[in-house]
């Protein structure tokens, strides 16, 4: 059995940090003392920091811990508890690094189990793999057509072989730049082959900014993804649902992995993946995470 330690509690903080080092390494805008003009993309960087649970000196206008001098947000100026992770990515972060190009911009980890390594390195089809969380997110991007919605991926299985894409993404969507509510839904791959159809969750709806957790589990190839709402302000323990009340959980996909997802190799990410782009939005999107905790077994 193979189990990752996610979390270390560092009294006085209300929220246990998430150690982002043990989990992978972190994929971030550049940091700048403040976000180019529109259209200008921001690439990408990689840090594997050594221990992202005691925050260290990274003063990054992307990523940030929340302590006794980081508080409150600067983008949406909700209070950020001692211990969260607070990702903040504008939209303008478009283009992505000249190693790893991508149309969306990201702040987010990815699960690497041989840190600086670039291949994941399980099956998703073999063993019981698990990713659990809590998080709330606490800023959308503004449609430049007024009408248009924002999205970010807050979850992902990623293949590297034999698939060419994502087999699993978990998305937050906010409708119009007028709702007060969000929903949650989830995508899979149904095949390894690129430009596969999908297959979509149904939709729970959430109120704005407000906190959930989830659970994203594949025993042998069946996956299930489980969301709990509400949680309380500061999650109870390290398992989900972080004491939410079970009546609370609901399913949101099940979904089982044929045999052509057979050896292939996979891996997790968490953070905050926007889906929009500067040709139709302009802000960012912020995701505030409280909770992350995942590992393996044979």
């Amino acid at each position: 059995m193979f189990f990752l330690p996610t979390l270390r509690l560092d009294a006085p903080q209300a929220v246990s940090a998430i150690d982002w080092s043990a989990y992978g390494s972190l994929a971030l805008p550049i940091a700048a003392v403040a976000p180019p003009a529109t259209g200008n993309p921001i690439n990408l960087t990689y840090l594997q920091l050594q221990n992202t649970a005691a925050p260290p000196s990274l003063a990054d206008p992307y990523l940030r811990w929340g302590s006794s001098s980081f508080n409150v947000s600067p983008i949406s100026g909700v209070p950020i508890a001692p211990g969260e992770t607070w990702m903040w990515c504008p939209v303008d972060a478009n283009g992505g690094s000249p190693t790893d190009p991508t149309p969306h911009p990201r702040c987010e980890g990815r699960e690497q189990r041989v840190l600086g390594g670039d291949t994941g390195d399980w099956d998703i089809r073999t063993g019981t793999h698990w990713q659990s969380g809590v998080l709330r997110v606490t800023r959308f991007c503004t449609p430049l057509n007024g009408t248009g919605q924002s999205r970010t991926v807050w979850n992902q299985i990623h293949g590297k072989v034999p698939s060419t894409g994502l087999p699993v993404i978990s998305v937050i969507r906010k409708a119009t730049p007028s709702a007060t509510t969000v929903t949650l839904y989830n995508i899979v791959r149904t095949t390894p082959d690129s430009g596969a159809p999908t297959e979509t969750s149904a939709s729970i709806t959430i109120p704005l900014g407000a906190s959930f957790a989830y659970d994203c589990r594949v025993v042998n190839g069946l996956l299930t993804l489980r969301v709990a709402h509400p949680v309380p302000a500061v999650p109870v323990g390290n398992v989900f649902p972080f004491g939410a009340d079970p009546a609370d959980v609901q399913t949101l996909h099940v979904y089982q992995f044929d045999s052509s997802w057979d050896g292939g190799t996979n891996y997790f990410k968490a953070g905050n993946y926007i889906q929009d782009d500067n040709t139709t939005h302009s802000g960012g999107i912020e995701v505030i995470y409280q909770r992350l905790v995942w590992g393996h077994s044979a």
